[in-house]
């Protein structure tokens, strides 16, 4: 039960790179995705509208990997600090009780 507990800094860190990298990678997979859809939206359903539905998808397509980085950092960057936080208090901690002694 200790090492589940012990350095909690550490894993958050751990934890928030983990999470950008997920965020980032699942926004750009959905941003190809819309791209491919776009592009190939007329061949698919043979829509006379099809510029209607075209353009916004490639525009979304373009746009969902420049959101997907900004909120992958801003979901991570709170967790990262934390866990700095955690760490340095930690550390200053163990300090002060050595330099008690």
């Amino acid at each position: 039960m200790r090492t589940l507990f012990s350095n909690p800094g550490k894993k958050l860190k751990t934890l928030a790179l983990v999470i950008f990298w997920i965020v980032l990678a699942f926004s750009v997979i959905e941003g190809i995705g819309l791209i491919y859809m776009g592009v190939n939206w007329y061949e698919t359903f043979h829509d006379i509208t099809a510029w209607t539905y075209k353009t916004p998808l490639i525009i979304a397509g373009i746009l969902t990997p420049i959101v997907g980085i900004l909120i992958a950092w801003l979901s991570s960057i709170f967790l990262y600090a934390f866990g700095q936080l955690s760490e340095d208090t930690a550390a200053i901690r163990a300090a002060a009780e050595k330099e008690k002694q």
